[in-house]
């Protein structure tokens, strides 16, 4: 992630990628940033970085992991706490 704010480049958001789709630009050096599956780490190692570098993410999650393998998925909960 460092590599990519040092180097210029921009992680746009869902909404940024869907303007382009309808003709608006994007910066030069655009990269869309995701995460499957919701797994815990992303939320305990991932997370901390993107706001250290203030870079956008999508995080894909698959609803209900949490409740069939607790603890190595993101818990609902965190998610909606974080969203507010």
């Amino acid at each position: 992630m460092k590599w990519l704010v040092e180097s210029g480049w921009k992680a746009v958001t869902a909404a940024e990628v869907e303007a382009f789709y309808r003709g608006e630009k994007l910066p030069r050096k655009s990269v869309m940033l995701t995460f499957d599956d919701g797994w815990l780490d992303n939320w305990l190692q991932i997370f901390p970085v993107l706001q250290e570098f203030n870079l956008h993410a999508h995080l894909f999650l698959v609803p209900g992991n949490e409740l069939r393998l607790s603890g190595l998925y993101i818990p609902a909960a965190s998610v909606e706490e974080s969203l507010g």
